[in-house]
């Protein structure tokens, strides 16, 4: 799967590299296109140097700006190449040629280095997922093109003063390139003919073109407008959760079931299940990366013959909450293009008081509910879980000499076991402990702990088991909590949705709790 996303784009690299070579070899000599050659991967490498200092690592969007700025860092080695053949047919020798014929063109290769840096340097700035998301590839364009200068105006004379020194020195050179004679013609015929019309009459020649490029934007209209078009892959992930609280076993009979409800569908290939934990990121889901054990995740591989990833996700958006009415959260998802994305929809809600968030969040969920064309509506701090807080007697303490940490050592126990050793099995190393058979809670009348007087008695007898509801989670933002309520659109637009429910959800806003929608 990880080689798979490279693989593609490792091939556009070789083919680009491959054809600016033989590109480069109709026009040049075979010196010239050889010192190319050396300035592609010199510069390359060099501005890979600035990857790890911005934090840019190697990704389809790196990958696709070095493909992109293969075509511009060779024009800086082009220049200077043929400045430095025109000085050799002029009969300069490849020492002389080669100085003269880079510093003519010093000036003009330092500006357009310049021109293109200042155009991407903006990108760097960029705010958000957006900003994130690009980030490689102003940053490899950048570092290459500065690193292709230093190359052309450095190397490449190096290795022409060089290679030319090798050979005799003949004013008489045959026009570069494999087809050189061809593009001489081609351009004596252009400087003698066309260009002659041109400067006869500039205005009209000026007013044509202006005419022409702007009609070009009439056909504004009829150009689609996709910024980031769907991606032709075969993968989908269902992200489901349980009610807080559920046991690991229970989530893995559940997810089971819908494992092989997924598995009915003609069009699915296989399904991976992970339960309890997400799914990779190397697979590019949306997930969060907090585990839990009632987490149901699934990695589907559908036939893309038979129906595409999308249809796939609109599909099981629809049915799952039918067919699966005890999950208390679940996305259907598939690889984006473009920058990652959250919940179509998100209402941030800040506060003090979990409880009064809480009671906010329950109303806001029950307003976008309510609203029409809205399927899936959850939080991020889920429902409160049964939990169990043990108290410790302070007289019986005292009374026994024990302190706190001998009794967290033996509700450690009943909880962990007591660890025995560690044994190889099929080459992995596996931790074996002693753990006590039963409810734990039942357990407290059974295990003892032994005080200073030599007299065991029951934890059940030392620490008092109060029952309480807890949130699972609460979570912040800025250093303030803030719970975030995601609703996913069906058939309508999210913007149709906000618009409808946007003036109920701004009336929940009190002193010191702010609604708001957040960017997505």
């Amino acid at each position: 799967m990880v080689s798979e996303l490279f693989t593609d784009l490792a091939t556009s690299f070789a083919i680009a590299v491959v054809a600016i070579l033989v590109v480069c070899s109709l026009g040049l000599r075979p010196s010239s296109a050889g010192s190319v050659a050396i300035a592609v991967p010199v510069s390359l490498s060099v501005g890979s140097i600035a990857l790890p200092f911005t934090g840019v690592e190697l990704s389809q969007i790196s990958l696709i700006g070095f493909i992109i700025v293969l075509a511009i860092l060779v024009d800086d080695g082009i220049v200077v190449n043929e400045n430095i053949e025109r000085k050799l047919r002029e009969g300069s020798s490849p020492k002389e040629a080669a100085w003269t014929g880079t510093r003519e063109v010093l000036v003009s290769v330092i500006t357009s280095t310049v021109i293109i840096v200042f155009t991407f340097f903006p990108i760097l700035f960029l705010p958000g997922g957006a900003g994130e998301f690009i980030l490689p590839l102003p940053v490899v364009v950048i570092s290459t093109i500065i690193a292709s200068t230093f190359v052309s105006l450095l190397v490449i004379p190096i290795f022409r003063k060089w290679k030319e020194g090798r050979n005799s020195v003949s004013t008489e050179r045959r026009p570069a390139g494999l087809i050189g004679p061809l593009l001489e013609k081609m351009s004596n015929i252009y400087s003698q003919r066309l260009m002659k019309g041109v400067i006869k009459h500039p205005f009209v020649v000026g007013l044509g073109g202006l005419l022409l490029g702007t009609a070009g934007f009439a056909l504004i209209p009829w150009i689609p407008l996709e910024l980031f078009p769907d991606s032709d892959r075969e993968e989908v992930f269902i992200e489901a959760s349980l009610e807080d609280g559920t046991p690991l076993e229970e989530t893995q009979a559940y997810a089971q079931e819908m494992a092989d409800w997924v598995s009915e569908e003609p069009f699915v290939q296989s399904v991976t299940s992970y339960t309890g934990t997400n799914i990779p990121e190397l697979l590019e889901a949306e997930g969060s990366s907090e585990e839990s054990e009632n987490l149901a995740n699934f990695l589907i591989y559908i036939d893309k013959d038979e129906i595409d990833a999308r249809s796939a996700m609109d599909r099981w958006n629809e049915e799952l909450p039918e067919a699966f009415g005890e999950l208390q959260t679940y996305e259907v998802s598939i690889i984006e293009s473009g920058p990652p994305v959250g919940a179509p929809i998100a209402i941030e809600i800040a506060g003090e008081s979990i409880s009064e968030l809480m009671e906010k969040s329950d109303e806001a969920q029950q307003i976008l509910a309510d609203t029409e064309g809205v399927e899936n509506v959850n939080d991020d701090v889920g429902s409160l879980v049964d939990s169990y807080r043990l108290e410790p007697d302070r007289d019986m303490m005292e009374e026994h000499q024990l302190d706190s940490s001998e009794i967290s050592e033996a509700l450690a126990v009943l909880e962990e076991g007591v660890p025995v050793g560690e044994f190889e099995r099929d080459g992995e190393l596996l931790d074996w402990r002693m753990t006590y058979q039963g409810n734990p809670l039942e357990l407290l009348d059974e295990v003892t702990i032994t005080g200073a007087d030599d007299e065991a008695i029951a934890l059940s007898d030392i620490v008092t088991v109060n029952e309480e509801m807890i949130q699972p989670r609460i979570p912040h933002m800025d250093g303030e909590r803030t719970v975030m309520v995601t609703a996913f659109p069906g058939e309508r637009s999210e913007e149709d949705i906000i618009d409808d429910a946007e003036d109920q959800l701004m009336n929940l806003e009190e002193d010191g709790y702010t609604p708001y929608f957040a960017p997505v």
